[in-house]
């Protein structure tokens, strides 16, 4: 039967890996970190997250808006300048 030797080995070492896995510091080589994998979902602690003061988000929004009106105050100047030079540029062009 042919590929029987892959199968074999892919047994071979499903097996060698799973006893890396039993027991606390189990397996030949006893280096293996089995603390993740002892944690239940029930013991694990839910993470916390910091919640931002109402003067932090107060000052982050005007902020915010600072830099949008400048971010818009630069691309209507930029419009205009581009509106300007085409149109500077057809009127030569044209006389």
């Amino acid at each position: 039967m042919h590929g029987a030797g892959f199968a074999i080995d892919a047994i071979k070492t499903l097996r060698n890996n799973r006893s890396l896995l039993k027991g606390k510091g189990a397996g030949p080589y006893k280096n293996f970190d089995t603390a993740y994998i002892t944690d239940t979902i029930i013991s694990r602690k839910a993470p916390v997250y910091r919640k931002a003061s109402a003067q932090y988000l107060e000052s982050l929004r005007a902020q915010l808006a600072v830099d949008d009106k400048q971010r818009t105050s630069k691309k209507r100047m930029l419009l205009v300048a581009t509106v300007t030079a085409i149109s500077l540029a057809f009127y030569f062009l044209l006389f």
